[in-house]
């Protein structure tokens, strides 16, 4: 087992025993990320979205991970909620202009 194992396993733990704790929770599924594991990162992301759905900072990591595993529609949802409430809007508003650009093609 390497150090990232370790570390997954550590803040895996950690999540279970403390699971309203969401800067834990943000720091295990960046970690995850870290180690290539985007689909795991993105249900911890959704599980602090869900107990804080104003968190947009989060939603942006999830459209972000979206983009990387061609949940394209998820994506663009997303950005286009990030847009209506004015967060991370100039990052939005190009990846969704990119990315219906890039349908068209």
């Amino acid at each position: 087992m390497n150090d990232t194992d370790g570390a997954i396993r550590v803040m895996r733990n950690g999540v279970q025993e403390f699971p309203d704790d969401g800067s834990l929770r943000l720091s295990y599924a960046r970690l995850l990320i870290q180690d290539d594991r985007f689909e795991e990162a993105q249900e911890q992301f959704a599980i602090i979205v869900e107990k804080d759905p104003e968190d947009w900072e989060t939603l942006y990591s999830i459209t972000l991970l979206d983009m990387e595993l061609e949940n394209f529609d998820s994506a663009i949802v997303n950005l286009e909620k990030l847009i209506a409430v004015d967060q991370r809007f100039d990052e939005s508003s190009t990846i969704l202009v990119t990315s219906m650009s890039s349908e068209k093609i």
